[in-house]
C-alpha cells in the first residue's frame, strides 16, 4: 500500500469490544446466564421502570413512530416491550453480535 499504510481486516470472531467476545455463541449463552435478570422480582421490576420511561417518550410524541430503529439490541428485551406497548410499531433491530440477535429473533414474536 502506499505511505506504509497497511490493510487489515479483521474478522468478526477476532473483534474483543470491551473484555467482552459477543461474537462467540458459547460467550454469550454464558453471559446470558449470568448476567440477565430473569427471576430476579427487585431488578426486573427495575427494568420494568426504566423501559416504560422510554415507551413513553415515544408514545408521548404527537406524531407517534411506527418505525423505530434500536441499535444494540442485543437479546431483545427492550425490543419486545416496545412492541408490547406499541403494538403497531415496526421496529429494526441492529446489533453487532449476531449470536445475540439470534436470541433476539427466539425472544421475539413473530412478524
Amino acid at each position: 500500500m502506499k505511505n506504509g499504510a497497511e490493510s487489515y481486516a479483521a474478522r468478526a470472531e477476532d473483534v474483543d469490544v470491551c473484555g467482552h467476545r459477543w461474537h462467540y455463541p458459547e460467550y454469550v449463552a454464558a453471559w446470558f446466564r449470568d448476567h440477565t435478570d430473569l427471576g430476579h422480582p427487585e431488578r426486573e421490576a427495575q427494568r420494568h421502570r426504566r423501559f416504560s420511561s422510554v415507551s413513553r417518550c415515544v408514545r408521548g410524541h404527537p406524531a407517534a413512530p411506527t418505525e423505530i430503529l434500536e441499535l444494540g439490541v442485543g437479546w431483545g428485551r427492550l425490543t419486545r416491550h416496545l412492541l408490547e406497548v406499541i403494538p403497531k410499531a415496526r421496529v429494526t433491530a441492529i446489533d453487532f453480535s449476531r449470536p445475540m440477535l439470534d436470541r433476539a429473533e427466539r425472544n421475539l414474536p413473530a412478524a
